[in-house]
């Protein structure tokens, strides 16, 4: 995995294949610190059994009584579309292209929140700010404040409501950064 913070944010927004290890818990904690966040849960900095944090993520993100509590695909969110492969699908896929980059092929669908922050890391990584910009300001951050909200209405466990939030942190964070480095070099 790559050192910069969008692909641990990324990975851990994906299931939860292995043993949530303490680490990866204090990782996110120290995340938290580094981003301002004042109280973070005491349970981040325990091992979280594998069982409990999957069951969590079903709930979450997959499947609960009434669907889904937070899907994290943006063709949810945009546009108020409520369904899968709508609009932020297919905006997703655009701009992965205008970087001559395509996702993985895995489970998850382009615009699911795993491959919209491992994308922002690259785009950090190849110093494509512009693309960047556009990507943060006229996608992603069009959809995940409404996600984080959900997110964090169904009270989650606290691994998945410091992740949501430093998530966002992290996401206003470098939006305002790219912002700062065009208005200097422009």
């Amino acid at each position: 995995m790559k050192d910069h913070p969008f692909y641990f944010l990324s990975q851990s927004f994906s299931y939860p294949e292995q043993k949530m290890r303490t680490a990866d818990s204090k990782t996110l904690g120290l995340l938290a610190a580094d981003m301002g966040m004042d109280s973070i849960p005491a349970a981040l900095m325990e091992e979280i059994p594998l069982q409990d944090l999957q069951a969590e993520y079903v709930r979450l993100f997959i499947n609960a009584v009434n669907g889904a509590v937070a899907h994290p695909n943006a063709s949810i969110y945009i546009h108020d579309a409520g369904i899968l492969r709508q609009q932020g699908y297919d905006d997703a896929l655009a701009y992965y292209a205008r970087a001559e980059m395509e996702p993985l092929i895995t489970d998850e669908d382009p615009d699911h929140i795993v491959h919209e922050l491992a994308f922002v890391g690259l785009l950090l990584e190849k110093n494509r700010e512009e693309l960047l910009d556009e990507f943060l300001n006229k996608h992603l951050m069009t959809w995940y404040p409404s996600f984080l909200r959900k997110l964090l209405d169904a009270k989650p466990h606290p691994f998945y409501s410091v992740l949501g939030q430093v998530t966002d942190l992290c996401l206003k964070h470098i939006s305002k950064e790219v912002v700062h480095e065009q208005e200097t070099f422009s």
